[in-house]
């Protein structure tokens, strides 16, 4: 009896995992008149409010951005977060990551007037199922199948 319980410990961590997921570039974007709770993640994990709506708040909340494009009637600023990791993950009873760095994560905000109109974040998303014991999407946890 002991030997069988010792045998299930040892197997658990060992039970896999069968689906695919599949890391893909989104984009989201957020519109004016932004409303005053909003708050969300930038591409950078950095929680960021909306309720800065100036050229002048943005330039001290967020720092220089990475590129300016000035248009007649607004100007759009983009600050790059660096690469990001999509491509897909294969899940047979071990999971195999056909990933690579290649997916841009960045900001993008719209200026008119010297007000924002909108705000655009991309980041990398995923999509699809991975059934096992010890699986919840990528990043563990007690779930039997994530979506």
């Amino acid at each position: 009896m002991k030997n069988l319980i010792t045998l299930l410990i040892l197997t658990l961590p060992l039970s896999g995992c069968v689906g695919v997921v599949a890391l893909y570039p989104d984009s989201t974007t957020y519109r004016a008149p932004f409303t005053p709770d909003t708050s969300y993640t930038d591409s950078a994990g950095k929680l960021r409010s909306t309720k800065i709506s100036t050229q002048e708040a943005f330039l001290h909340e967020w720092g220089e951005p990475s590129h300016k494009e000035v248009g007649a009637e607004n100007e759009s600023w983009t600050y790059y977060r660096g690469k990001e990791w999509c491509g897909v993950v294969l899940g047979l009873v071990i999971p195999i990551p056909l990933v690579l760095p290649v997916c841009s994560a960045e900001d993008r905000i719209v200026f008119q007037r010297g007000t924002a109109t909108s705000i655009t974040v991309l980041r990398p998303n995923e999509a699809g199922i991975m059934c096992g014991l010890f699986v919840n999407g990528l990043h563990g946890g007690p779930d039997l199948c994530s979506k």
